[in-house]
């Protein structure tokens, strides 16, 4: 039984012994290409939000779409406003391409209530653990425990680490290769 039905040739996602990963293994895991793959390509089970992923996906790529045409259009303009008001005056197919815009809005819109809805029955899961271990100090009290700042701040911390790889690709793409870009431009 290998990771993700993948024939067994490794068992990334396998615990240990314990039952639990250690924390070591969890990071290694979160920066494996191998394990992403794995969990990429296995089909997970449905979920009554599964839809709106397909809808931030699209809205990500009719982002790219809408500023990829601007920056193309509007290259070595010095005033972008007469450009694209010039544009959209004579093609309508240019308008639907311009209001990629509003799909930033429906995707930010998105990634937060997909954010919180996966994040809320953790915060709830730790919630009771802390709950149930605080129970005999503070049960005489009656008090509650709900997002402490621990927690939210291991979910910054986590949400730190898995956007971090992405955005130092990005600078180095940006360092390494963009200058080059106007040798194949032209300029």
């Amino acid at each position: 039984s290998g990771a993700g039905g993948a024939g067994g040739a490794f068992r990334m996602g396998a615990p240990k012994r314990g039952g639990t990963k250690s924390m070591a293994q969890e990071f290694v895991e979160t920066f494996s290409a191998l394990y992403a793959t794995v969990r990429l390509t296995t089909p997970s089970k449905l979920r009554p939000t599964s839809c709106l992923n397909g809808i931030r996906c699209l809205s990500t790529g009719y982002i790219i779409l809408g500023h990829t045409f601007l920056f193309v259009s509007t290259t070595n303009v010095n005033n972008m406003v007469p450009t694209i008001a010039n544009l959209l005056q004579y093609n309508f197919g240019t308008t639907i391409i311009v209001g990629a815009f509003s799909a930033v809005d429906v995707f930010f819109a998105l990634s937060g209530f997909l954010a919180t809805h996966t994040m809320l029955p953790l915060f709830v899961k730790t919630a009771a653990k802390v709950d149930e271990k605080r129970r005999s100090t503070d049960s005489a009290r009656g008090k509650s425990v709900g997002l402490t700042p621990t927690m939210y701040l291991l979910t910054v911390v986590n949400r730190y680490f898995r956007l971090i790889p992405v955005y130092v690709v990005m600078l180095c793409v940006f360092v390494f290769v963009t200058p080059h870009l106007n040798l194949v431009l032209g300029e």
